[in-house]
């Protein structure tokens, strides 16, 4: 059986390095605020080098769906209790990824 694993987030923009499928990712979470505010997803290789910028995080959707490409091993989801906003990443605005089987 496969798990979720949730990314460690907290409150406002950040960068974090987490393992997902057992490759160590640089996640970049920013927040936008355009006429549809969102947090958007940069990924990068442990070093550095950028794989896919400015993915909008939309709750129920798996935001890797279009990157199989990738490699990546896995999907994201965002899981929200509304709304996502700028104050609720890591609270009630979660990141999981859930590993292919």
């Amino acid at each position: 059986m496969t798990s979720l694993f949730l990314i460690p987030t907290q409150p406002g923009a950040q960068s974090v390095t987490v393992p997902l499928a057992g490759v160590s990712y640089r996640l970049r979470l920013w927040w936008c605020e355009s006429a549809t505010p969102a947090w958007l997803l940069d990924i990068a290789t442990e070093n550095g080098a950028a794989l896919v910028r400015g993915l909008p995080l939309l709750p129920g959707a798996d935001i890797l769906a279009q990157h199989k490409h990738l490699g990546i091993g896995g999907g994201l989801y965002m899981a929200s209790d509304g709304a996502p906003t700028y104050d609720s990443l890591g609270t009630s605005s979660k990141l999981y990824f859930l590993p292919d089987s």
